[in-house]
């Protein structure tokens, strides 16, 4: 009798451990899933921001490389008085000089306002190149927060998918252990009963 009951309260620890376990193996795995699912949202939220960034840095190199060419711009402007009013007061000295403006004078009138012409050109030309590296800086750092975005995008997707597997893989485990479970008390039993 006593090795009946004996027996009989190890088949029921068998059960009891049986469950115990299954419900372990299930926490363990919502614990691990969480996580997994904390760092797919941090991920979603990185590459959010990395998208956020990128807009905001088209934004500026465009806003910047459209402030330089407009500042050459005025510059060449502003060049194009300066020289006008040089060839102006060399006018004014051939005339006030009784120099004809013919000849070498016209030579050197038509060398001043060539040189004149080519610095407001040089003006825009270095406007223009300033603002476009500014453009290729913004793509190039466009580029790397896109790809940072893309990066975050498929962490998150793959933490996701492991907080699937690994909450599957928990479940599947605390079913084969609640299965086994009454294997284990009637093994439990049988033994504890010969004993």
């Amino acid at each position: 009798m006593a090795s009946s009951v004996v027996a009989m309260v190890g088949a029921v620890g068998a059960i009891v451990s049986g469950i115990a376990s299954a419900s372990n193996t299930r926490a363990q795995g919502r614990a691990q899933a969480s996580q997994y699912n904390a760092d797919a949202q941090a991920a979603d939220l990185n590459a959010q921001r990395a998208r956020r960034d990128a807009q905001l840095s088209q934004q500026v190199a465009s806003e910047n490389a459209a402030y330089v060419r407009q500042d050459a711009t005025e510059n060449a402007r502003r060049q194009g008085v300066i020289n006008t009013k040089a060839l102006g007061s060399i006018r004014l000295g051939y005339a006030a000089g009784g120099v004809r403006q013919a000849g070498s004078a016209l030579d050197v009138l038509e060398e001043s306002q060539a040189a004149g012409e080519l610095q407001v050109l040089q003006i825009l030309r270095e406007g223009q190149m300033r603002a476009r590296n500014i453009e290729l800086q913004g793509q190039r750092e466009v580029e790397g927060y896109r790809s940072d975005a893309q990066l975050n995008t498929m962490r998150a997707a793959n933490s996701r998918n492991a907080a699937t597997t690994t909450m599957r893989d928990a479940n599947r485990a605390a079913s084969a252990q609640l299965l086994l479970a009454p294997f284990n008390a009637v093994t439990s039993y049988s033994t504890l009963r010969r004993a």
